[in-house]
């Protein structure tokens, strides 16, 4: 993680300029000190959260597996469907989000999210696929 955290933050980062009224002043060592560590603090808050959701996303993974099998359903079709949408529609979705704002794609997610949870309950193969579209 330590490779991954430096690339982020680059020589360039500390060359910044903060804007006054009358002009741009450079930054001097203290305050570009300061940027650093609040930049540091910020750095390991949201990657302590992003690790925790990427291992239960993981577990998820894990437990839908399971519920496949228990299915007797064709799970790699389901898992490929998967990321086959999400390959698909992922370029898209930054942009659906730039359009509609980020507080009503964020309700659309919720909405969807709730429809694919419904959908992973049925045994039917085709309602499935469609939730992995979904998802």
């Amino acid at each position: 993680t330590t490779f991954i955290c430096s690339s982020f933050y680059t020589s360039d980062d500390e060359t910044s300029t903060e804007t006054t009224s009358s002009s741009k002043v450079p930054m001097d060592a203290q305050q570009r000190g300061e940027l650093h560590r609040n930049f540091d603090k910020f750095r390991k808050k949201y990657l302590a959260v992003y690790l925790v959701i990427m291992l239960a996303d993981w577990m998820q993974g894990t437990h839908m597996y399971t519920l496949y099998l228990s299915y007797n359903v064709n799970i790699s079709a389901l898992f490929l469907t998967g990321f086959l949408s999400g390959a698909f529609f992922a370029p898209f979705l930054g942009s659906a989000v730039d359009k509609f704002g980020r507080k009503n794609s964020c309700i659309v997610y919720c909405v969807l999210e709730i429809i694919i949870n419904v959908l992973e309950h049925s045994t039917n193969f085709h309602v499935l696929i469609l939730g992995r579209v979904l998802g």
